[in-house]
């Protein structure tokens, strides 16, 4: 599996049969020319109906099973306001369980945290002080955040050397019970 950042909260999780693609529209440039057997979207904006959602697209809560991918949505109660609805996904590709948060702020449910229960690879959104809460109540394995990534490191541990591209396996990943830190660069 191969991920890869491409600005705002869009990232690109290749394998060699599926691409999953998470939040396009927040890409600074690349965004509306990533393809993806799956796009995932983590905020949706209700009553904009000028597009309807195409086969391959999740908006939403739910559970779905799209080729090799079994995705949960769960809504973030806390997040969804007004026109707004937010959804934290867990997504099995690989034998590997990858955690999207979107850009979120307010600290989950126990309902929302048990959607996320076993999460392997978490994607954290940029503010260093809600992505430590998320990671040290989720506990994953990986920590892929954006933004604000000195910050994190240093509250981890850890070392924040940005890389283009991250390839992992599901061995690689390890048993230890310290989280670690992947950083990418867009």
């Amino acid at each position: 599996m191969t991920i890869s950042w491409h600005g705002g909260g869009c990232y690109k999780i290749q394998t060699p049969n599926f691409n999953l693609v998470i939040d396009p529209e927040t890409a600074p440039s690349a965004g509306s020319r990533l393809k993806g057997d799956l796009i995932l979207h983590t905020a949706l904006e209700t009553g904009i109906d000028d597009f309807p959602p195409k086969e391959e697209e999740i908006f939403g809560p739910g559970e779905y099973n799209l080729g090799p991918a079994k995705i949960k949505g769960v809504l973030v109660s806390k997040e969804s306001k007004g026109n707004t609805l937010k959804t934290v996904y867990s997504v099995g590709l690989e034998d590997i369980k990858l955690g999207f948060l979107g850009d979120i702020s307010a600290d989950l449910t126990e309902d929302e945290l048990d959607a996320l229960d076993g999460i392997d690879v978490l994607f954290v959104p940029g503010s260093a002080a809600p992505s430590l809460r998320y990671i040290k109540a989720i506990e994953p394995k990986l920590a892929i955040p954006r933004g604000d990534e000195k910050k994190l490191a240093a509250e981890l541990g850890e070392e924040a050397l940005p890389q283009e591209k991250l390839t992992i396996k599901k061995k690689d990943l390890g048993s230890e019970e310290k989280t670690k830190l992947a950083v990418l660069s867009s």
